[in-house]
């Protein structure tokens, strides 16, 4: 009951009344014992409170209360948190595990784990109250059940951050939520899935990375199987196209097709290793697994998710997206589809990085060969660029 008044006093402000208190305990009861998870119980009682509005009129209060954000902020993750104009920020409750965010506006969502629930926390940068929660995912079977601390109740196969917010997808559709509005749904086109990870500020541009379907392994033999492999090394190679993502606008439904390939988001771990000679190591087990990063804690750079990345610019939204393998770096405009190259290197670019300024400025670092090269301003430089042959879809 302690931690039930504790976790109550958080999300609404006051402790609970011995009704609320008896009506926790006897929807927790229900709850557990179907399994679910036990933040429907704060919400099941938060919901008819008084005559203070829905239970979503009175967070949208609290997210008011909050005051302004600081606004042109630079928020960077950090281990075990968050940094904000270089500043600390760290939740007592848990590690920050994932967060999205918009430098212009100053909204923050993070995650933090509490179990095997995952707890989304709402904050605006350069305040100084606590951040407040949203809801609470809970894993099942197959998927997540999501549950706000409004009442509403979302299952989907994910679930991510979204800067002020968070979004469910499964077959067929994806949904946002942002505290104090009506929850969008959105369908998705036949044959596509919202990605896992989503490295772009969806809330703002109303873009969001979508995943071709993949074939189940296995499912392709004799020369169907021996074409799909000399696809792939194609992919890889950048000597032909493989569009395994996509960019969706939530609004109208546009795709920008990436070509990106799938199966570079997966790591392979090799064990049970005898050693042959100094250069060859004789492995009886390997496992392939998805993964933003490799041993040591250096980036998995085949990941779609270092491959495109979408911003809100003061001129409009634009995406900067690594395509043909690794061989180019694009600049794309959302809103009009006109597409330029920042950099280009038949035998690869190593690696790239994006980040985003204050005020809204993106720049993009990349290593070719042994140079590091610079597009200060990706928006200017979208402008100032003649288009690619095809580049505006």
């Amino acid at each position: 009951m302690t931690i039930i008044r504790q976790v109550y006093a958080q999300q609404m402000g006051r402790l609970p009344t011995p009704d609320e208190e008896r009506k926790i305990l006897e929807t927790w009861r229900s709850a557990h014992q179907n399994n679910g998870p036990k933040s429907v119980a704060i919400a099941a009682a938060a919901e008819p409170m008084g005559n203070g509005g829905s239970a979503e009129d009175q967070l949208a209060r609290r997210v008011a209360a909050m005051g302004a954000a600081k606004t042109k902020v630079r928020i960077e993750g950090a281990r075990d948190g968050l940094r904000i104009d270089g500043a600390s920020f760290l939740d007592p409750e848990g590690q920050i595990s994932t967060y999205a965010f918009d430098a212009l506006t100053g909204d923050i969502t993070y995650t933090i784990r509490s179990g095997q629930d995952v707890i989304y926390k709402y904050l605006r940068a350069g305040t100084t109250g606590d951040a407040i929660t949203l809801a609470s995912a809970h894993p099942m079977q197959s998927g997540w059940q999501i549950t706000t601390v409004t009442g509403k109740t979302f299952s989907g196969d994910a679930v991510v951050p979204i800067a002020k917010g968070f979004m469910v997808s499964r077959a067929g559709s994806v949904f946002r939520y942002e505290p104090g509005q009506t929850s969008r749904g959105t369908p998705v086109p036949e044959g596509w899935n919202m990605a896992q990870f989503q490295r772009g500020n969806v809330g703002s541009t109303h873009f969001v990375m979508l995943e071709r379907i993949q074939p189940e392994p296995g499912s392709s033999s004799g020369l169907g199987a021996l074409l799909g492999a000399a696809k792939d090394l194609g992919a890889i190679l950048g000597t032909s196209k493989r569009e395994d993502y996509a960019l969706m606008n939530l609004d109208t439904s546009k795709l920008y097709p990436l070509n990106v390939q799938a199966d570079g988001k997966l790591y392979a771990q090799m064990s049970n290793c005898r050693r042959m000679n100094m250069f060859v190591n004789n492995c009886a087990t390997v496992n392939s697994f998805e993964s933003l990063y490799v041993k040591g804690g250096d980036r998995n750079y085949g990941h779609y998710y270092w491959k495109a990345s979408w911003y809100s610019t003061p001129s409009g939204p634009i995406a900067i997206t690594q395509e043909n393998g690794v061989a180019d770096i694009y600049v794309l405009d959302l809103n009009t589809g006109k597409k330029v190259t920042a950099f280009h290197r038949t035998l690869g670019i190593s690696n790239f990085d994006v980040g985003q300024s204050p005020e809204g400025t993106v720049n993009i670092v990349a290593s070719i060969a042994t140079e590091h090269k610079e597009v200060a301003d990706a928006a200017a430089f979208l402008q100032q660029t003649a288009a690619e042959a095809g580049g505006t879809q």
